[in-house]
């Protein structure tokens, strides 16, 4: 008790836990005391405060300086109860629908500053319009890294073809879980795999010997095993539905039926 914690202690992730808790409870209390109004979603009075992941926390208010005054205050009454000091050189002020004085002066005064409502959380771009081609460009970029056309020299068609597999599996499978896949984007992604499949030189020239289709199916049915990207984007989307179905009464769920006008 009296050495505490090492880092990467298993206990440490769960004290961590513990003490964020603190501060959701701290929120949810100022709420409740009605000292702080979160940004409400519909006419129902669905009010987003907070969401805590890992060690973000995104606090939601409305554009007033008095909330974001209170906001500081309960981060500084939550750094002296367990001793974890909030970074602000790390943390950021999203202003919406405000001229730029305004928050930049609410910035300085809370000691932040300014970031753009597109930004990237947890990975995800938020605020682009992810039915474009352009939002998609990093995740298609990342992919034409990693199968380089020089790369396809040094291996044999079978490495290539268990390169493809992970890449396919790991770069883009993210983004295909959340988003809708563009069509363009799709074809790009599947040209990038042909041409390190069956590239014959440095220069990335290629003649496919199998048409794309029969190598995208499973081996059982005479395919290489590579799957489609469009069908694997569709599978990876109806999860939501099944969580949709079957989860009792989770925040996002209600957010969704509140913004049309379900449930």
């Amino acid at each position: 008790m009296g050495r505490g914690l090492r880092q990467g202690d298993p206990l440490s992730p769960f004290l961590f836990v513990i003490m964020s808790e603190v501060l959701n409870k701290m929120l949810q209390e100022v709420v409740s005391l009605q000292l702080l109004r979160g940004v409400s979603v519909d006419s129902k009075g669905i009010q987003i405060t907070h969401l805590q992941f890992a060690d973000d926390t995104l606090i939601f208010c409305e554009a007033e300086e008095q909330y974001l005054m209170r906001i500081k205050g309960i981060l500084l009454s939550f750094q002296a109860f367990p001793g974890l000091v909030v970074n602000y050189h790390k943390s950021g002020l999203i202003a919406i629908r405000k001229v730029d004085a305004w928050g930049q002066n609410v910035a300085n005064l809370l000691g932040l500053h300014i970031i753009t409502a597109a930004m990237i959380y947890l990975g995800i771009p938020l605020g682009a319009n992810m039915g474009k081609v352009a939002s998609w460009q990093c995740s298609v970029d990342k992919i034409q890294k990693k199968l380089s056309s020089w790369k396809s020299s040094c291996l044999s068609r079978a490495g290539r073809l268990i390169l493809i597999k992970l890449v396919l599996n790991c770069r883009p499978i993210y983004y295909l879980s959340l988003f809708r896949l563009p069509k363009k984007v799709a074809k790009e992604i599947i040209r990038i795999q042909r041409k390190f499949l069956w590239s014959v030189n440095k220069e990335g020239n290629f003649m496919p010997l199998v048409k794309w289709e029969i190598v995208q199916q499973h081996k059982d049915r005479g395919g290489l095993g590579v799957g489609d990207i469009v069908v694997k984007n569709s599978a990876l989307l109806f999860k939501w539905w099944w969580r949709y179905a079957n989860e009792e009464d989770p925040l996002w769920k209600r957010v969704v039926q509140s913004i049309h006008k379900e449930g």
